[in-house]
């Protein structure tokens, strides 16, 4: 396993070295703008991979976040070696944020109105038709911050979409750019690129079938700051209809979800 940290200054680059995971040296942070992805990006253009080990690339807020130090991801991932074909594992937190929406891009555009036309056009660009507003997405896709760890095969064709991504934002020529690069309400230099980047991998994962993987129960991990975390009961339900649809396509699961995701809306005056 090559699970690593992303160091951002001295007291990050400490406070790693005495957790386990390996360090991914960013303490000259030359692009603040992508966040993790600039080490990540470097770590992966200039690293030969081997095609039977596992990377990942967490935040220093992972801990906190996912409730999990690096022990208990390596017990995770030792659990998903024994499911045969397993290319990503998931350690998503927020559980509240993903199951109570249909999908991540829906989810970011209640904070970022314009989101879902934005990475609409992405998608499009990429060559992809999916309407980005009707994908259901359950807790074996959805994944936030970009806490999973994968197997090469999956990092090159998540590379594939992070590279062009990467490439629209930064030509300030490209039709795309001013859209990529617009500000959200998140932090002071937080553009719109890095919560795109953020949910390609989820995409990935409902658009490539083939792509198999294994979440780690995100409800024991950290949930959002929102009121759908006071009803917890309507995050366990709503995850599973989604999931009831998804394997079934049975139409009145999904009916059920846009009815229970309203009721508490209504209660919570939202």
């Amino acid at each position: 396993m090559n699970l690593f940290q992303v160091a951002y200054d001295e007291d990050t680059y400490r406070y790693i070295s005495q957790g386990g995971f390996q360090i991914l040296d960013n303490r000259a942070n030359l692009r603040p703008d992508w966040y993790e992805y600039w080490p990540i990006r470097n770590y992966l253009l200039g690293a030969e991979l081997d095609d039977n080990k596992w990377y990942g690339f967490f935040s220093p807020k992972f801990q906190m976040k996912a409730n999990l130090n690096y022990l208990e991801v390596v017990e995770q991932i030792n659990k998903a070696n024994l499911i045969p074909n397993v290319d990503a594992v998931l350690f998503s937190p927020q559980p509240d944020m993903g199951a109570n929406f249909l999908n991540v891009f829906e989810q970011a555009e209640l904070f970022d109105p314009g989101f879902i036309a934005a990475a609409q056009k992405f998608v499009v660009h990429m060559g992809e038709e999916i309407p980005l507003s009707a994908i259901v997405m359950d807790s074996r896709q959805i994944v936030f911050s970009n806490y999973f760890v994968a197997k090469p095969s999956f990092w090159r064709t998540w590379m594939q979409w992070t590279e062009t991504l990467f490439a629209c934002a930064e030509d300030i020529n490209h039709p795309l750019h001013a859209m990529l690069c617009h500000p959200t309400s998140y932090a002071a230099n937080a553009q719109r690129k890095v919560f795109l980047l953020e949910r390609i991998a989820s995409l990935l994962f409902v658009i490539r079938p083939e792509i198999k993987t294994h979440a780690v129960n995100p409800f024991n991990m950290g949930w959002s700051m929102t009121r759908f975390r006071e009803e917890p009961d309507y995050t366990y339900i709503n995850d599973s209809l989604k999931r009831a649809y998804r394997d079934t396509g049975f139409v009145q699961y999904l009916n059920t979800f846009i009815a229970m995701r309203e009721r508490f809306v209504k209660r919570a005056n939202l």
